[in-house]
């Protein structure tokens, strides 16, 4: 056997271990060695609508998104106009003010735009679980929004 074949086999040993160590780590630890944060925070981060007063939200329209800054200004999108305002919270109480939008009309979110506008008017707080964030109207779950990188397609 040859230095090459040697070196080469050596590489392969490393590349099974790396492989092996990974398989083994819990997957939360796999995300953070792959870049994901632990923890999703309600801060900084885009958060797209799956789920409006229990409706699920298909893939084929353009859902709802926000992103809350920590200067306590949300921007986004509605279903149809892009939408800005200003929220106030502590510890889980979330509560929305001064929202605005552009006055386009969408046909296709006559009914969706109006219902998350409402329901962000009406929200009094929030959980944040498994990059999924959750509005509530005090026990009630109003809305449900996944995590996305900054920057995505907002469809």
């Amino acid at each position: 056997i040859s230095l090459h074949d040697n070196v080469k086999a050596m590489k392969n040993i490393g590349y099974i271990l790396i492989i092996g160590f990974i398989a083994c780590k819990p997957s939360n630890q796999i995300g953070e060695m792959m870049g994901v944060p632990k923890e999703t925070t309600l801060h900084d981060t885009h958060w797209m609508a799956v789920e409006l007063d229990g409706q699920a939200l298909t893939a084929d329209i353009k859902r709802p998104y926000l992103v809350l800054s920590s200067d306590n200004r949300v921007s986004g999108f509605g279903g149809c106009n892009t939408i800005s305002g200003s929220y106030e919270h502590s510890g889980k109480k979330l509560t929305f003010g001064n929202i605005i939008s552009t006055k386009m009309f969408c046909e296709s979110a006559k009914d969706l735009e109006p219902a998350f506008l409402k329901i962000l008017t009406e929200t009094t707080h929030y959980t944040i679980h498994d990059h999924q964030l959750v509005f509530y109207t005090q026990d009630q779950v109003r809305a449900r929004f996944i995590s996305e990188a900054l920057g995505s397609d907002k469809k």
